[in-house]
């Protein structure tokens, strides 16, 4: 039994760098970055099971 052919993905169906270069910045909010830096640093001591996700939470927030 044969699968059904898919269409082949390439490496520039999925860059966006273009587009991303069009876009305007977000605002510079270096309080929040600030206190984002320290959280971490702290939970990289405390619960540095942790980090990488609240790695991911914080970036999707800044």
């Amino acid at each position: 039994m044969q699968l059904p052919q898919t269409d082949t993905i390439t490496l520039e169906d999925i860059l966006i760098t273009e587009e991303l270069s069009r876009r305007n910045p977000r605002a510079e909010n270096l309080l929040k970055e600030n206190q984002a830096l320290h959280t971490l640093a702290r939970q990289l001591v405390n619960q540095p099971q942790t980090i990488l996700q609240s790695i991911v939470d914080m970036a999707l927030d800044l």
